[in-house]
């Protein structure tokens, strides 16, 4: 099998012992999530820490204050894009958590993204 990918959107543990699991995917998945709330690119050679998974490791999701800091400034200053924004953050870190088994299944994010913003389901003709 051969797999190309960007490197930024893989965990340390498929870098190093090229080991492979859908908690790979939710890695990636999580590293997306950081580059929607925040504007940022997974990747920025410019920057001291260039990884974005490793920028956002180091937030407080709690911290109000934390979270202002780094959502993308183009974003709509009300409480809903707030909330959206913090719960993406959140969901990212959860997902790019540096132990594959504390990531959560793709199910869980999932549910936890419908909470706040439900999936529309149309009827195909």
């Amino acid at each position: 099998m051969i797999i190309i990918t960007k490197l930024h959107f893989r965990p340390k543990e498929f870098l190093h012992k090229n080991l492979f699991s859908t908690k790979v995917d939710i890695f990636s998945f999580g590293v997306v999530l950081f580059e929607i709330a925040t504007g940022l690119k997974a990747h920025d050679k410019t920057k001291k820490n260039p990884f974005l998974y490793d920028q956002m490791s180091k937030i407080d999701e709690t911290s109000v204050e934390s979270i202002k800091r780094v959502i993308d400034q183009t974003t709509p200053n009300d409480s809903a894009c707030y909330n959206l924004c913090e719960l993406m953050i959140y969901l990212g870190k959860k997902c790019c958590d540096h132990n594959p088994n504390y990531r959560p299944d793709m199910t869980s994010v999932l549910k936890a993204l419908e909470t706040f913003v439900p999936i529309i389901v149309t009827e195909s003709k």
